[in-house]
């Protein structure tokens, strides 16, 4: 696992700039008495191991053995790239860069100020997208999550919509093609006007209740009537969630500012800072709960 080249852990295809990518590794240590990465025991050894090859940029092996000269320095670095395309083609390159160091270090020393800069630059560089390629990983894990949860909304919409089908002669109801957090419902003679179910992940920091919010979104009718449905963490454990849903009223509190019917849903504009002041005097009253099916129902009727 010391020696594991990125693409590797990856289970891609095993090629010799693999090899070339462990010999490197090989080579820092030789050049620097270290290892190029800085690797804690968490309790997931394999993890750990894995996350410095795929994710930590070693520092220049000059950092740690001042005597290393810089076409030296390089050849390490490139060979160690996280990317396979990044390292050298051939084992013969790699020798042959070996062999002409000496001769390239005389022809260029004028310009090793500009290579020093250039190499931090590409360091700087390759961090910045190991950091956003681990950002958009973590981002499609969480949507890959909330997609998932979404469907248990879908399966209940479906369900509903089939055993309606069964009992009606008259009227059928039929679903959109899904997406990931999205479908509406609506008549097959007539399927301009519908109910529309939306979510969307959330990656700032909310709560509601005390539980933080992995989704949220809404089911509407074509009124506007409806209600907000919130994907909560229940508990450290949970990578799933659990819906929640919020059903808002204007308060009696004074006359209402909008023409809104009641129950309405807030619309995702809304619900960042809604969401905050559910527990303040406020000029709406949101009663919530758990997610139940019939729920669908005085929506789905707006359609007859």
């Amino acid at each position: 696992m010391q020696y594991c080249a990125p693409e590797a852990w990856r289970l891609e295809k095993n090629l010799p700039t693999m090899d070339m990518y462990s010999m490197g590794i090989v080579f820092y240590e030789i050049a620097t008495l270290r290892y190029p990465y800085e690797v804690k025991d968490t309790g997931d050894f394999v993890e750990v191991w894995k996350n410095a090859h795929l994710l930590q940029v070693p520092a220049d092996p000059r950092t740690h053995n001042g005597s290393l000269d810089l076409g030296l320095a390089q050849l390490i670095m490139k060979m160690i790239s996280k990317r396979p395309e990044d390292r050298y083609t051939s084992w013969d390159e790699v020798l042959q860069r070996l062999t002409t160091r000496d001769t390239q270090a005389n022809s260029t020393r004028d310009v090793h100020m500009l290579v020093e800069r250039a190499i931090e630059s590409r360091r700087q560089a390759e961090q910045e997208r190991l950091l956003a390629e681990e950002r958009a990983k973590k981002q499609k894990e969480r949507e890959d999550l909330v997609a998932f949860s979404f469907s248990e909304i879908l399966n209940v919409a479906q369900e509903t919509i089939d055993a309606f089908n069964q009992v009606s002669e008259f009227i059928k109801l039929k679903i959109s093609a899904p997406s990931h957090f999205g479908f509406s419902i609506f008549r097959s003679d007539n399927p301009r006007t519908q109910v529309q179910i939306d979510v969307r992940p959330v990656t700032e920091s909310y709560s509601l209740d005390g539980k933080a919010v992995k989704a949220w979104g809404h089911a509407k009718a074509p009124s506007g009537k409806g209600f907000n449905l919130v994907l909560v963490v229940t508990h450290s454990d949970d990578l799933y969630g659990q819906w929640k849903t919020m059903h808002v009223t204007h308060s009696a509190w004074g006359p209402p500012r909008d023409k809104r019917p009641d129950p309405f849903p807030f619309e995702f504009n809304e619900l960042p800072k809604e969401i905050q002041l559910l527990n303040a005097i406020h000029i709406y009253d949101t009663n919530r709960g758990s997610f139940e099916p019939k729920f669908f129902d005085p929506l789905i009727a707006e359609l007859m």
